[in-house]
């Protein structure tokens, strides 16, 4: 059996992997655009938070909960709070709560729409679309609507990297209270390997293209 502190790795690892993943519809082209759509880009930022809440939940042995109850929690825990300074030092998201933005993930995957009104799907702010340009299209949207409250798939995603920072950090934290406190460290153990067995089970192992090339020339 994988000793614990191999398991420690191998799920910090996981989590740091797909977070990364994430970064690739993210990619500009050379002349400064991205060429992904920002709705596709917040698909692909909504299941990585459904990964990392479900993380989390193994990791407190918490079977409760149906997935909205997750997101709330992992987001109201490591996302929309001070701790998150992207989140903190966003002029945009002030307004944004866990509960609608739970709506807008259900809409935009589901459905491909908007399911809160006063949402706006801006562009990234890129060579084609500057910070200028934000704010002038800002002033003309608020004239109808002063309550609009403008989603950015590249800000998103820098909160849900911060907030799987913090929630590595917390698992950190737990570590080093595991050395004086016996039933701490029981728990901490226990976590980290439900995480393990669970990624066992069910984790989606991508194959290095490196081995790819050795298994296709053995098979020529």
């Amino acid at each position: 059996m994988l000793e614990h502190g191999k398991k420690e790795k191998n799920v910090t690892k996981s989590i740091l992997g797909f977070t990364q993943e994430l970064s690739n519809l993210f990619y500009k082209t050379e002349k400064g655009g991205y060429p992904v759509s920002s709705r596709m880009q917040l698909i692909g930022c909504f299941s990585i938070i459904d990964v990392l809440a479900n993380y989390w939940f193994e990791y407190l042995g918490r079977k409760d909960g149906t997935p909205s109850l997750r997101f709330y929690e992992y987001i109201n825990s490591f996302c929309f709070n001070d701790k998150n300074l992207d989140f903190k030092n966003s002029k945009n998201l002030k307004d944004l709560n866990t509960e609608n933005f739970y709506k807008f993930r259900c809409g935009l995957v589901h459905f491909y729409g908007l399911s809160v009104p006063n949402l706006v799907i801006m562009p990234n702010i890129d060579d084609k679309f500057t910070e200028a340009d934000m704010q002038e299209y800002k002033q003309k949207l608020g004239k109808a609507n002063s309550n609009l409250i403008y989603i950015q798939s590249l800000e998103i995603k820098n909160i849900i990297y911060k907030g799987a920072e913090l929630m590595l950090l917390t698992m950190i934290e737990n570590i080093q209270k595991s050395q004086t406190d016996e039933i701490f460290k029981q728990k901490h153990i226990e976590g980290v390997n439900r995480i393990y067995e669970k990624m066992q089970k069910e984790g989606a192992i991508l194959v290095p293209m490196k081995e790819m090339e050795e298994i296709r020339a053995k098979i020529q």
